[in-house]
């Protein structure tokens, strides 16, 4: 990759460099990274982006460095309390 290691660095801090918002740029990014390893992605076809491993991956990865992907982070949050109320809800229900 010729830009923004986000191996290394918080993809969140990424620039959008010639494209004309960030989302264009790092949609892009994505689909250049998985190119270089052989594979596509689109968002009809996400591929490996959608298999169980690269979400663990991604967990992993906010495990491991804290300070990275904050954004995504909120979202783990979100989802771990949706699963908590689902939980209760169905305990109280069952």
């Amino acid at each position: 990759m010729n830009y923004y290691d986000v191996s290394r660095s918080n993809p969140e801090e990424m620039g959008k460099y010639e494209m004309r918002n960030h989302a264009d740029f790092h949609y892009e990014y994505l689909r250049e990274v998985f190119r270089s390893r052989n594979t596509i992605y689109s968002k009809k076809n996400p591929k490996d982006a959608k298999e169980k491993y690269y979400f663990d991956e991604l967990q992993k990865r906010v495990q491991d460095q804290p300070k990275d992907l904050l954004t995504f982070q909120l979202f783990l949050e979100f989802c771990e309390k949706v699963k908590n109320i689902m939980v209760q809800m169905a305990e109280e229900s069952g």
